[in-house]
């Protein structure tokens, strides 16, 4: 149910049973945290400490540009986060900037384009002759290790949530195996890596292609 406030979590005798929205309950046998950045909250309406912090990141887009090819790859310099990918007629491109706090900030910062279009100028000069059209910002959900948490929470809740970039090509095979976890009672695959208890254990995965 899309655009619909979440209130609160049902629960009983230790387990999650549902969740509470303005409207009305919903009662189900499992439950998913899957809310991206704003998971830690509603993990907190449970006391749950989820290691998922929002992370603002800037992306660019130019104006027709025949300096790249339709077909072009995405193409990432993992020594500075700088990457580019053809869209439409021009190029979407951006890079990560580790001095930016955690938050929740999703305001435009133009002059980080002063800090890409430096980066580009070394790895891919014929973007200096692009004029940029638009630009947004969003955020990541990042974890400690930059990997996902994936599993179970206590009984009756779930998560999948942290992706720290990743989501978009992770997901719908992650959504596939936690379903089968879910109706089955064992994973399909060995998501021991993505443990949402592995901190506390010292089980640390980190992901070191991050932009």
């Amino acid at each position: 149910r899309e655009k619909t406030p979440l209130d609160g979590f049902i629960t009983a005798g230790g387990t999650v049973r549902g969740i509470r929205t303005g409207a009305s309950e919903i009662v189900c046998a499992d439950t998913v945290i899957c809310a991206g950045p704003w998971s830690a909250p509603v993990g907190a309406m449970l006391d749950l400490t989820l290691p998922i912090e929002p992370s603002p990141r800037q992306v660019f887009v130019t104006e027709p540009f025949d300096g790249i090819g339709p077909r072009s790859p995405m193409t990432i310099d993992f020594h500075t986060s700088f990457y580019f990918h053809p869209e439409g007629e021009g190029v979407l491109f951006g890079m990560s900037d580790p001095a930016t706090p955690p938050g929740d900030d999703t305001s435009v910062d133009w002059s980080f384009l002063d800090s890409i279009t430096a980066v580009a100028q070394r790895r891919w000069p014929p973007l200096l002759d692009a004029r940029v059209k638009s630009a947004w910002a969003g955020l990541y959900e990042n974890t400690p290790d930059f990997q996902p948490l994936v599993g179970p929470l206590q009984p009756g809740l779930w998560i999948a949530a942290g992706f720290s970039g990743h989501g978009f090509m992770m997901a719908p095979v992650i959504g596939r195996w936690l379903a089968s976890w879910m109706t089955d009672g064992a994973p399909t695959a060995d998501l021991r890596a993505f443990a949402p208890d592995r901190f506390a254990a010292g089980g640390l995965q980190p992901e070191r292609n991050v932009i």
